[in-house]
C-alpha cells in the first residue's frame, strides 16, 4: 500500500496542484475536508478488507490536497512569518497526532469492548423554551427511539460488550424519567 501511495501521488500530485489553481484554496480544501469524512465514515463501517485499502489510498490522495493550505499561506503572510508559523503548525499537528491516539489508545486498553452512547437534542434552546428549564417532566416522549435504544442495549449485553449510556435532560425533558423508562424496558426483557 505504501508503494502504491507513492506512485498515486507522484502520478497525481501534478493534477491536484493544477486543480487547486484552478479552483482556488478554498474549495479545494473544502472538497478535502469532505472528501476525507466521507472516507472515515467509510473507514468506520467497513467490513472488506480490499474496501479498506481503496479507502487508505483514496485517504492518502484526498490528504496531498493539504498543499492548498501551504499555498494559500504564501499568499496572504509576510516572508519572515512563514518559518516560524510553519513551525507552530507543524508542532500542533504532531501533538495531536501522537496524543490523540495515544490517549485514545489507553483508553481503549481500558475499556476494550465498550460502547458508549450519548442521548441529546438537537435543538436544546427548543427544549429549554418547551420544559421552561423544569427537567421533571418529558416533553418529547421519543418512545420508538428508546424502544430501539433498549433493544441495542440489549444485544450490546448478550454478546457480553459493555456499554454506557448518558442521557441529558435536553434529549427528552427529564433525563430521570428517560432513565427510568430505558431501566423498565431492559427489565421486561
Amino acid at each position: 500500500m505504501f508503494l502504491v501511495n507513492g506512485a498515486l501521488n507522484m502520478i497525481c500530485a501534478p493534477q491536484i496542484g493544477k486543480l487547486i489553481d484552478r479552483w482556488g484554496e478554498r474549495r479545494s480544501l473544502t472538497v478535502e475536508y469532505i472528501g476525507l469524512v466521507i472516507i472515515f465514515l467509510g473507514y468506520a463501517f467497513v467490513q472488506d478488507p480490499w474496501i479498506a485499502v481503496t479507502l487508505y489510498i483514496l485517504d492518502h490522495l484526498f490528504f496531498s490536497m493539504a498543499i492548498a493550505m501551504k499555498t494559500y499561506f504564501q499568499k496572504i503572510a509576510a516572508p519572515k512569518d512563514m518559518a516560524p508559523t510553519a513551525g507552530v503548525s507543524f508542532t500542533i499537528n504532531h501533538i495531536a497526532a501522537v496524543i490523540l491516539p495515544a490517549a485514545y489508545g489507553g483508553l481503549w486498553i481500558i475499556l476494550p469492548a465498550a460502547v458508549v452512547i450519548r442521548l441529546h437534542c438537537p435543538d436544546r434552546q427548543g427544549i429549554e423554551k418547551r420544559t421552561g428549564k423544569d427537567w421533571s417532566q418529558e416533553v418529547d416522549p421519543k418512545d420508538k427511539d428508546i424502544s430501539l435504544l433498549a433493544e441495542m442495549l440489549e444485544d450490546l449485553s448478550t454478546r457480553g460488550i459493555e456499554s454506557s449510556t448518558f442521557v441529558n435532560n435536553h434529549f427528552k425533558g427529564s433525563a430521570p424519567r428517560t432513565i427510568a423508562k430505558i431501566e423498565d424496558l431492559l427489565e421486561e426483557k
